[in-house]
């Protein structure tokens, strides 16, 4: 037998933007507009220069982002404010998927935002996103005509930051932003200005080697499983080091051009498994299976539980109270306590962590059906790789 009971309300709380303020920095909120931006420029065919502006005001603590990619159409602007929503085709070779980062990049930055947009030469819209809004749970927002930018152009104003903005946090902008973006910052046709100054490309590709022992290139291809083709390229080799002092050696990850990942892991090879893990789970959720965001949930759970394993193992001087490694993962909170003794998680990622695994629980033990929804899986996974950041200092 089948019959209606009850409708329930699937929209998701704005609580899903107040569990992330602790893990953006400003860094990372700056890297998810660019990104935004770049996926917008590059769906267009790159037809015009892109010219992405971060204006920092350390007296004001303001910052306002400005980029000529193209803009957002009025018919599209809930983009800009819903999770999960975005405009890109998982079969697109762009940056974003998921379309939930910029929404919560700017709400952890920032406690006021006003956001305009310009899609040609149409009319100019205002968005504005305040704590008054994040505190409602109604999800209506009001879209303003207001005068005139520039055609094809976005900007961000970002005020009463919440995070602190000085000389340190400038120079760690400019250096992860010329890393990140280092292979576009080689397009004459792409630009990013802080306080009006170019940045120039950062890259990882100075070999150092006696002759006849250059760094290996290797070229593949990976088909997937609904039969299309991911394309691979390898470089192996020495690099010269930049900074004597520093570990910048180790596995640098691009997708599509962009930096994805910047692994020191010489002598942690341990750190490799995980990190295909969420490779797999990107790889996983651009796939057109019917249970892609499930088998993702699941992995994406093991991954943080294999990444607690690995840090218990390899770190010394943990009290583990007489517990063998079995007893001790009988009970994911008793193993978090173990790690938390040198590890110190946000509770805003616990919360999530937790409440995703009880979800994967669900799944896994109980007859009821779960849905997991595009906006879960980016949640989590940015949990997931905020935890690996902490616990072994790689950046996700």
């Amino acid at each position: 037998m089948k019959r209606e009971s009850r409708i329930v309300n699937g929209t998701p709380q704005k609580r899903l933007f107040w569990s992330i303020i602790s893990d953006y920095s400003v860094s990372t909120s700056m890297c998810e507009l660019i990104d935004n931006a770049l996926d917008i420029w590059l769906r267009s065919g790159k037809q015009t220069d892109l010219i992405v502006e971060i204006d920092l005001d350390l007296h004001n603590r303001s910052i306002q982002i400005t980029d000529n990619a193209g803009g957002v159409p009025e018919s599209e602007l809930q983009v800009l404010i819903s999770p999960g929503a975005s405009l890109n085709n998982p079969d697109e070779n762009v940056i974003g998927l998921f379309g939930v980062g910029s929404k919560r990049a700017v709400v952890a930055l920032a406690q006021t935002v006003r956001i305009r947009t310009r899609r040609g030469e149409g009319k100019t819209y205002q968005i504005d996103i305040d704590e008054n809004w994040l505190e409602d749970e109604d999800w209506d927002m009001p879209v303003y005509e207001v005068d005139e930018i520039a055609p094809n152009t976005t900007i961000v104003d970002l005020m009463r930051l919440r995070h602190t903005l000085d000389d340190a946090v400038q120079g760690e902008l400019r250096t992860h932003l010329r890393e990140t973006y280092g292979r576009f910052l080689r397009n004459e046709r792409f630009d990013i200005k802080v306080n009006s100054e170019s940045l120039e490309p950062l890259l990882f590709d100075a070999w150092a080697y006696p002759p006849g022992f250059e760094p290996r290139y290797y070229m593949f291809e990976v088909n997937t499983e609904d039969g299309e083709k991911v394309g691979v390229e390898i470089y192996a080799g020495l690099i010269k080091d930049r900074d004597p002092s520093g570990d910048n050696y180790g596995v640098y990850f691009y997708c599509n051009d962009r930096l994805n990942n910047k692994a020191v892991i010489a002598d942690r090879p341990w750190v490799v498994g995980l990190l295909e893990s969420l490779a797999a789970q990107e790889l996983i959720s651009r796939q057109r299976l019917e249970t892609r965001n499930r088998i993702a949930l699941i992995l994406l759970d093991s991954a943080f539980e294999i990444a607690l394993k690995e840090y218990i193992v390899h770190t010394e001087g943990l009290n583990l109270h007489g517990k063998s490694l079995e007893d001790l993962f009988r009970h994911r909170d008793t193993v978090i306590a173990v790690v938390s003794q040198k590890v110190t998680f946000p509770p805003a990622v616990l919360m999530r962590i937790r409440h995703y695994y009880l979800m994967r629980n669900k799944l896994v033990h109980e007859r009821a059906t779960v849905d997991v929804t595009d906006g879960d899986i980016a949640n989590f996974r940015d949990a997931v790789g905020n935890s690996l950041g902490l616990l072994f200092d790689v950046v996700v």
